[in-house]
């Protein structure tokens, strides 16, 4: 017997060695397990295992948020068409705001969930082991790590980064619902700025972090400093700093985006598959 089922506290061990496996591209499944305030199975979304009877590693997993983010852990080629049917109602029943995840396994997602109309975006996933040499920062420039405190101070280069990189529709921008999103993330994630002065020019830091990994975004650095090295010091900070803590860093990037690219393939950053957004209808 095989099948998808509800996950119980009881399987977070069985799971967290699932994500475990190649975490780097789905840090944002692995990030919600590794959670401080536990395994958040009801109040923030549902976990999935696929499992056979009888035999303890599992097969994967699918993750879907309150918000309707759906994430997954499995390999196609081993789901049977059970298994197929049994994920194409899990992820019929609700509404799905996002599929996130390596291009085959959101492919696939894609198809069962049968949305009329997606938006799809498809990135490079990018992936750094070996860290570059440390450079000394330019004469005025110092680095930062930032807290909740400088919210204030950094908020209008994440709106920037938002709209430059992010949105579909800048009309969308709801500033009230991101200040406070980024405010949380300031609290909660390793986020730093490069100063010039006592004036913030670039920021970034983790938008999804796990066990082994960390997943590197966010990187904004304001029009008037681009093309000076910002960017890549603030890279390999960011690099240096999660290599204390053991965790390398992986990254997806948009396929026509050659500056940022280039950037990350500069700070040693090498292309590791194919990686898909979709937004249904």
């Amino acid at each position: 017997m095989t099948g998808w089922e509800k996950a119980l506290p009881l399987d977070r061990e069985a799971l967290v060695r699932l994500v475990r496996r190649e975490e780097w591209n789905q840090l944002h499944f692995s990030s919600v397990l590794r959670e401080k305030k536990g395994f958040r199975l009801v109040h923030d979304g549902m976990v999935y295992l696929l499992r056979d009877r009888g035999r303890k590693p599992l097969r994967g997993g699918v993750y879907i948020s309150r918000g309707g983010a759906f994430h997954c852990c499995f390999e196609p080629a081993d789901l049977r068409q059970e298994d197929l049917d049994r994920l194409e109602r899990i992820m019929t029943e609700r509404s799905l705001f996002s599929l996130i995840g390596r291009k085959d396994r959101i492919e696939l997602a894609e198809k069962l969930y049968g949305a009329r109309e997606s938006y799809v975006i498809d990135y490079d996933m990018m992936i750094r082991d070996e860290l570059s040499e440390r450079e000394p920062l330019p004469t005025g420039l110092t680095i930062r790590r930032a807290g909740r405190d400088d919210l204030e101070a950094l908020y209008p280069l994440e709106e920037a980064y938002q709209l430059e990189e992010v949105l579909r529709d800048p009309d969308s921008l709801n500033r009230r619902y991101l200040k406070k999103r980024f405010h949380r993330q300031l609290g909660e994630l390793h986020i730093w700025a490069v100063y010039r002065g006592d004036t913030p020019i670039a920021k970034g830091g983790t938008n999804a972090e796990g066990f082994a990994y960390c997943q590197i975004g966010g990187i904004y650095t304001i029009p008037r400093e681009r093309g000076k090295g910002v960017g890549r010091h603030l890279m390999n900070h960011i690099g240096r700093e999660l290599k204390k803590e053991n965790r390398g860093t992986s990254l997806f990037v948009r396929k026509d985006n050659f500056a940022a690219r280039k950037l990350y393939e500069n700070c040693g950053y090498l292309e590791k598959g194919d990686f898909r957004i979709v937004y249904p209808d």
